[in-house]
Formats: structure tokens, sequence, C-alpha cells
């Protein structure tokens, strides 16, 4: 909601400069390529921070489960020796 809001208000502060510009259609295209720029630097510290968030949950489950990687390692290991017996 907050990022909403200020984008919009970046892109009302654009539309008053390209009024009172001559340039009307460059500063109005500015001001849009300012708006979806700050969208995309936005959702893409959005995706950082929530992928650092699931790294996190992800160690903090690691670390309460100790055996989930012993467990996979035996899998492999049953299957690699179940491959090469036949």
């Amino acid at each position: 909601m907050k990022r909403e809001v200020i984008g919009f208000i970046i892109f009302i502060i654009g539309g008053i400069v390209a009024l009172l510009s001559e340039a009307f259609t460059t500063a109005l295209y500015s001001a849009a390529a300012i708006f979806i720029f700050y969208i995309i630097v936005e959702n893409f510290t959005n995706k950082t921070l929530s992928k650092k968030e699931t790294r996190e949950k992800q160690k903090k489950k690691d670390s309460t489960t100790p055996s989930s990687k012993s467990q996979e390692s035996n899998w492999t290991t049953g299957l690699f020796t179940h491959y090469h017996q036949r």
C-alpha cells in the first residue's frame, strides 16, 4: 500500500513538471519511466527479502531437524549401491 502511494506521488510530481515544461511529452515519458523503474526496484527488493526470509526459515528448519540431511544421504547412498549391485 505504501509503495503504491509513493509511486503515485512521484507520478503526480512528474506530471506537474510535464505541465510546466515546454517539452510536455518528454517530461511525461520521463515521469512514467521513473514510476516504472520505481515499481521494478521495489518488486526486486521485495523478492530479494522474501528469498532471504525463505533461506532463514529453511536454515531454522534444518537446524531443528538434524536428521533430514542424514536421511537424504542414506537415500542417495542406498540408491547408488542398489544401482551398482545390478
